[in-house]
Formats: C-alpha cells, sequence, structure tokens
C-alpha cells in the first residue's frame, strides 16, 4: 500500500536520500533548486513523496502552483527547464503520485497541469489521462 504525503521539512532527508541514489534524478530534483524557484518566482512547490509500508520512499514528483496573468491557474512539473521526470520504483506509486497532484489540482481549482517529461510512462489506468 502506497501512502502519497506531501514534502515537509521532517522528510528532507528521506527526499535527498532517495534523489541521490536514483539514477534519474537532476538537479531539478533537488531542494535547493525548490527552494530558488519558490523565493525568487514565488511559486508554491508541491512536492510529494510516495511512502510504502515500511515507511521507504517509492518515488517523488516536483511541481509548482502557478498563477500567472498570461497561463492562469496552474500546476507544473517544472516552470523552467525543460523535463523533470517523475522518479518512482513501482507503478503503484507512479500513479498514486500522479493522483495527488490531480486531486490537489482539483481542490486548487486550477486550469490544467503541465507535466514535463523526458522518459515515457508506462501504460496508466483509464481514468488517468496526461
Amino acid at each position: 500500500m502506497i501512502e502519497v504525503v506531501a514534502l515537509t521539512k521532517d522528510m528532507e532527508l528521506k527526499w535527498d536520500y532517495y534523489i541521490s541514489n536514483n539514477k534519474n534524478a537532476l538537479i531539478f530534483h533537488t531542494l535547493e533548486y525548490r527552494n530558488v524557484i519558490s523565493q525568487v518566482y514565488g511559486y508554491v512547490p508541491l512536492y510529494f513523496l510516495a511512502i510504502d509500508s515500511d515507511s521507504n520512499v517509492n518515488g517523488v514528483i516536483v511541481s509548482f502552483y502557478t498563477n500567472t496573468l498570461v497561463g492562469g491557474k496552474k500546476i507544473q512539473t517544472l516552470p523552467f527547464g525543460v523535463y523533470c521526470d517523475i522518479l518512482y520504483d513501482t507503478e503503484e506509486a507512479l500513479v498514486s503520485l500522479i493522483r495527488k497532484l490531480i486531486d490537489v489540482g482539483k481542490q486548487k481549482n486550477i486550469n490544467f497541469i503541465e507535466f514535463k517529461l523526458k522518459t515515457e510512462l508506462p501504460s496508466l489506468p483509464s481514468d488517468i489521462t496526461l
């Protein structure tokens, strides 16, 4: 069973450990990048971790909530840059992370979610379309 939780100060070491041991992690996955984008542009970071029943991280997703005159309300997996893949160990973690982002988008009444991904995702459940 996977539980998706928002990144908190208490979880930052787990986040750092997970991305430092993931060969697909980029600078965009780092907390330093999050801090720069948040402080310079005022975008709200939405960082989530997929946690299994043993309290291990099975995946992470980077995203930001933005509300601009041109783009309106949206969630972006990367406001600047080419791509930032979702990192995951299991498809259950991947699906859970995507569903969490969709739920947050509904709560914030956003216009759309923009996924900037390099890696093609596996087949997703029919209720999820990207």
